[in-house]
């Protein structure tokens, strides 16, 4: 039994250890995400807009603003995953 909980242990570590998004998912991410929301909120305000920027940032973070800003740091936490993002 012990040796089961140290496999699977072992496996979760390995699957977070991979689970940081990369830059490149943050910018599918990002580019899904306004090619979206944007069209759909210019149906009630047709001056509505929105982008992301990533800033560079240790902290767990984002912020709803204008630009919608994301920290280095939520992206680079390993518990972290591109569907988590979304």
């Amino acid at each position: 039994m012990n040796a089961i909980i140290a496999l699977l242990a072992i496996i979760s570590s390995i699957i977070s250890a991979n689970a940081a998004v990369t830059e490149k998912e943050f910018q599918d991410v990002s580019r899904e995400f306004v090619k979206f929301i944007v069209p759909f909120g210019q149906r009630w305000n047709p001056s509505y807009n929105r982008s992301i920027k990533l800033v560079t940032d240790p902290q767990f973070g984002a912020f709803a603003s204008e630009p919608i800003t994301v920290n280095t740091g939520l992206i680079n936490d390993r518990s972290m995953s591109k569907d988590g993002l979304a």
